[in-house]
């Protein structure tokens, strides 16, 4: 017998089939990374070896699903080598599980990454001795920092600028303004740019946010998704492209749109989680309070 195989048996799990999977993470809500639509887009590319597993109660209802990768890893968990092989930018700083509010068990496998979310319900999870390990998530904006930032759109406006909904754009728009301008900030896109339009084609409805332009054309874009968990609604951040020229650099773009989808999320949703993932860069901070990560712990 497999050690996942042993665990599971020992601690109530049961494997199931993607269907399940799918059902549970619609039932109580997740975040990207463990959205069934990412991993079947992901495991339809690559090869990970991929189980489905299910936890219940004693009313035999599901009270949590997991996805595990080559019997070892929980999906998209960034320990994991085949992170490095998928070909679309995931959020993954932070794993949501699904799982039923008042639900409690042990979970399986390791990881370092478990959101905070989830504190009430894995009973071997840990937020010490994870190498300090942190999320940051958008502080509210006070009445001072939107006056301010309201002023300096309007001179944005004035200058030639728009700030338009992503939903007024298709996903090939989006593709072309999201590698185009990646490309501007860093010199180049990494990423093959079929599968991002075809990824961005199936979860453009969980793509929010505003997209810059000036002078009629795009100058700033934040790759940001939308999805649900219970009562949140979680805005995560993925990657940032924008024009750095020097004709823009006066109006800080970058920050003009940090703050218009920032206001955005908290005017359209109650209880809003807006992530920008671990703290990588000193803007993030700027935004942000940070919070720590789970782990869980495993003995074998």
């Amino acid at each position: 017998m497999a050690i996942l195989d042993f665990k599971n048996k020992l601690l109530g799990w049961k494997e199931t089939d993607f269907a399940e999977y799918e059902k549970a993470y619609f039932s109580f809500g997740g975040n990207l990374s463990t959205h069934p639509d990412v991993l079947k887009f992901i495991h339809e590319r690559i090869s990970c070896k991929e189980r489905y597993f299910i936890n219940g109660n004693c009313s035999h209802e599901v009270d949590t699903a997991i996805c595990i990768w080559e019997n070892k890893y929980l999906a998209n968990d960034p320990s994991c080598p085949l992170s490095d092989k998928i070909s679309i930018a995931v959020p993954n700083d932070e794993l949501i599980l699904p799982t039923r509010k008042e639900s409690r068990f042990f979970l399986p496998v390791k990881s370092k990454f478990i959101s905070p979310l989830n504190i009430d319900n894995i009973i071997n999870l840990t937020f010490k001795l994870n190498a300090n390990r942190t999320l940051c998530l958008a502080k509210p904006q006070t009445s001072k920092s939107n006056k301010k930032y309201k002023q300096r759109l309007n001179n944005f406006i004035k200058a030639g600028g728009e700030v338009i909904d992503i939903n007024q754009f298709n996903a090939n728009e989006l593709t072309q303004f999201y590698t185009q301008l990646v490309e501007k900030r860093w010199g180049n896109f990494n990423l093959d740019k079929e599968t991002i339009l075809e990824f961005i084609q199936l979860i453009k409805p969980m793509i929010f946010g505003n997209v810059m332009f000036f002078k009629g054309n795009p100058c700033a874009f934040h790759f940001i998704s939308k999805t649900q968990f219970h009562e949140y609604t979680n805005i995560e951040f993925i990657q940032a492209g924008m024009d750095c020229s020097d004709e823009l650099s006066k109006f800080s773009v970058g920050s003009l749109l940090i703050w218009s989808n920032i206001y955005k999320a908290e005017n359209e949703f109650e209880n809003v989680r807006f992530s920008f993932g671990r703290p990588s860069r000193d803007y993030k901070l700027r935004w942000s309070n940070t919070y720590p990560i789970g782990r869980s712990i495993t003995l074998i």
